[in-house]
C-alpha cells in the first residue's frame, strides 16, 4: 500500500468578512519570522482603512493584527477550525483576512486582492 505525502503549502489564506468591522484586519498564526501581517495590511491601506477597534470577538488586538499561537488544549476540546488545521498540518504561513461588510463590494474585493498579491510576491521572493 503506497503512502501519500501530505500536501504542504508555503501559504494558506482564508478570505472573510466581518459584519460589524470598521476596517480591514488580519489574523496571523505564528510560525515563521519575520511576520508579514503589517506588510500585508499596508498593501490594502489605500483601499480600505485598517480596523481601529481594540477588541474583536472578545479578543484584544492592535493595529489591525491578531497574531497568536495555536492553543492545542482549546482546540482539543472544540476541534480545529480551518485556519489552525491548515497551519498545523499543511502551511508555513496562515492568514485570515477580514474586510468590513458595510463597505462597497468593489473595495472589499480590491483590498482582498491587494493582500493576496502581496502574499504571493512574498512567497516568490524566498
Amino acid at each position: 500500500k503506497a503512502l501519500i505525502a501530505p500536501l504542504h503549502f508555503p501559504l494558506a489564506l482564508m478570505l472573510h468578512e466581518d459584519y460589524d468591522g470598521q476596517g480591514v484586519y488580519i489574523y496571523e498564526l505564528q510560525k515563521l519570522t519575520p511576520f508579514w501581517g503589517e506588510g500585508l495590511l499596508k498593501s490594502a491601506r489605500e483601499i480600505l482603512p485598517v480596523e481601529t477597534r481594540t477588541r474583536v470577538d472578545g479578543r484584544a488586538f492592535k493595529n489591525g493584527i491578531f497574531r497568536r499561537k495555536i492553543d492545542r488544549k482549546l482546540f482539543a476540546k472544540i476541534g480545529l477550525p480551518e485556519a489552525p488545521y491548515l497551519h498545523l498540518h499543511h502551511a508555513d504561513r496562515t492568514f485570515t483576512i477580514e474586510t468590513p461588510s458595510e463597505f462597497a463590494i468593489e473595495k472589499r474585493v480590491r483590498a482582498q486582492v491587494a493582500i493576496i498579491e502581496e502574499s504571493v510576491r512574498r512567497v516568490w521572493r524566498k
